[in-house]
């Protein structure tokens, strides 16, 4: 697993959208309560055991899963409702084959980290050395297309 240095600013007690959730969206204001208590968990057993490199990621992971409730809310003109309703709902089902709760957070955290956070990154380097390559043998460059999975 790569190593991330953790932001050293947790997620917002209150989240930004909270009054709109409250009376539009409850289900995204439960999702992000959720991820809330998995990150204060998840902190806890950082503190506790500082050298835990899985606690670390859990950390990481919840606050993944917070930031993409929170920017697919926002960017929701641009990309609709369906992927935080998708997310916030993936985030507040039942917790299946013996997981927890918390458990839940950090696997959805852990799958948008690799699926889309991780590749966004190996697409910028591929994208850049592409381009330069091209560039420096004379082809001309076209973006690359890509499939993205759906949630």
């Amino acid at each position: 697993m790569t190593t991330v240095e953790l932001s050293p600013t947790p997620l917002s007690p209150r989240p930004p959208p909270c009054d709109e959730w409250k009376g539009s969206w409850p289900n995204h204001l439960k999702a992000y309560d959720i991820v809330l208590g998995a990150e204060r968990h998840a902190d806890e057993q950082v503190e506790a055991s500082p050298s835990n490199q899985e606690a670390k990621d859990c950390l990481m992971f919840a606050r993944v899963a917070g930031y993409f409730l929170l920017e697919f809310f926002n960017r929701r003109a641009i990309l609709s409702e369906i992927p935080c309703a998708l997310l916030a709902n993936r985030l507040t089902s039942p917790p299946q084959d013996g997981n927890t709760l918390h458990g839940v957070v950090f696997g959805v955290g852990k799958w948008y980290f690799d699926h889309l956070l991780r590749m966004s990154a190996l697409n910028f380097f591929h994208t850049s050395f592409s381009i330069s390559g091209f560039l420096q043998f004379g082809h001309p460059w076209t973006p690359h297309r890509t499939q993205h999975p759906r949630t």
